[in-house]
C-alpha cells in the first residue's frame, strides 16, 4: 500500500547504491531495502507481455512488474518478482515454444546495440560522456556528483575517452582488455 521506487542495478553495486542514496535525502522517513526477487527477460518480436497471453503482470500477482529495456540491444521485457512465480512464468512460456537463452547471448545482443554495462565496459572510474549513458543524467536539473566535469564536457567538447563498437570482421574474439 505505500508508495514504492525500484531501482535497477547490477546486484554488485546494491549495497553501495543504498548506502549513497541513504545519504543525499534530508528528514524524509523513507525505508530503502533490497529487493529480493527474481527476473525473466523476454526478448523478440513476440515479448510483449499481450502476445504471450497476458494482459499484466498483476495477472500473475501484486508483486510482480513488467519492464521495458531499451537498454538490451533488441525489443525485450523483463518480468521482476517472486521467485516461485517468475520460475513458473518462464516454464509456461517455454512450455508454449519460447526458446531460453543465456547470458551470451544477451552479452551479444548488448554489445551489437551499442548498450555499455557496469562493471564490464565502464565503472566507478569513468565519467558519464566516456560510457555515452547520456540518458541516466540530466543537464537541466540541480547538483549532482560529478556535475562539474559533464558540464565541461558537454561544453567544451568530447570526453577524454569514448567507448565505441569494434567490428574486427573475423569470428575470433580479440582478448579482454587488448
Amino acid at each position: 500500500g505505500e508508495p514504492a521506487l525500484l531501482l535497477d542495478c547490477p546486484q554488485d553495486r546494491v549495497g553501495a547504491l543504498l548506502q549513497r542514496v541513504d545519504m543525499l535525502h534530508f528528514g524524509e522517513r523513507i525505508k530503502w531495502q533490497a529487493w529480493e526477487g527474481a527476473r525473466l527477460l523476454t526478448l523478440g518480436p513476440g515479448s510483449q507481455a499481450t502476445e504471450f497471453g497476458i494482459e499484466s503482470a498483476a495477472e500473475l500477482g501484486e508483486d510482480c512488474l513488467w519492464i521495458s529495456r531499451p537498454d538490451r540491444g533488441v525489443l525485450c521485457r523483463e518480468l521482476v518478482g517472486p521467485p516461485a512465480t517468475v520460475c513458473r512464468e518462464a516454464e509456461r512460456l517455454q512450455a508454449e515454444g519460447a526458446v531460453p537463452t543465456g547470458w551470451v547471448v544477451l552479452d551479444i545482443l548488448r554489445v551489437e546495440g551499442g548498450n555499455p554495462r557496469w562493471g564490464t565496459d565502464f565503472d566507478g572510474d569513468s565519467i558519464l560522456p566516456e560510457t555515452g549513458e547520456w540518458q541516466r543524467a540530466s543537464l537541466a536539473k540541480g547538483c549532482y556528483a560529478g556535475q562539474e566535469v559533464v558540464a565541461k564536457v558537454d561544453t567544451y567538447g568530447e570526453a577524454p575517452r569514448q567507448l565505441c563498437l569494434l567490428d574486427f570482421g573475423s569470428h575470433e574474439q580479440p582478448l579482454r582488455g587488448a
